[in-house]
């Protein structure tokens, strides 16, 4: 029963602290007025100046991501890098079944019996007969998306919608990689 009283007094906590700001259509008062919209700067910073420093961080997180892509230093075997491996076995499994072009699918996925990476002896202990390996190339995209998304977290606070801003930006640069650009298929195939 403690748990369950918890979870609401943390919540009505955190709204009243500004940590979190409620839903326009939702029903809970919230001192905070409107925290994540941008217009409020913790900092103390004006309007102007923090948008001003979340744009260049935006376009700096991009230029991030961009040279994470076309690195061609391979990826060192850490714990991090193995659970990027780990979620791209996922989405390169996903690939492989919702697509029927086996160029596409042999950009994210490599074949049984050809894991010889570090990262993959990293994963392969998950390994029970259906674990997919992801190629290094959807690991290196994965690892520096992520990335992207560490140098964005400190700034979404100034951008009026965080998380629509960092999909639009972070997909200009992953869909113009030619390291997961497959001949066979159209412009509208990439998008999906």
């Amino acid at each position: 029963m403690l748990d369950v009283r918890s979870a609401p007094s943390g919540l009505e906590k955190m709204l009243k602290t500004g940590i979190v700001a409620a839903s326009h259509t939702s029903y809970v008062q919230s001192s905070a007025s409107s925290a994540s919209s941008g217009s409020i700067i913790r900092s103390g910073k004006s309007g102007s100046t923090s948008i001003t420093s979340a744009v260049a961080a935006v376009n700096s997180a991009q230029h991030v991501l961009q040279e994470l892509c076309t690195s061609t230093k391979p990826c060192m075997p850490t714990p991090d890098i193995a659970a990027v491996s780990l979620i791209a076995g996922y989405i390169s499994r996903v690939v492989s079944e919702k697509t029927d072009c086996e160029r596409c699918v042999s950009l994210v996925l490599k074949k049984k019996g050809s894991s010889t990476s570090p990262t993959d002896g990293l994963i392969s202990h998950k390994d029970r007969g259906d674990l997919c390996y992801p190629t290094a190339e959807l690991v290196r995209v994965l690892h520096a998306l992520k990335r992207f998304v560490d140098v964005m977290l400190p700034h979404h606070a100034a951008l009026l919608k965080p998380l629509q801003t960092c999909v639009v930006k972070s997909a200009d640069v992953v869909v113009g990689l030619p390291i997961l650009l497959c001949d066979h298929c159209d412009q509208i195939q990439r998008h999906k």
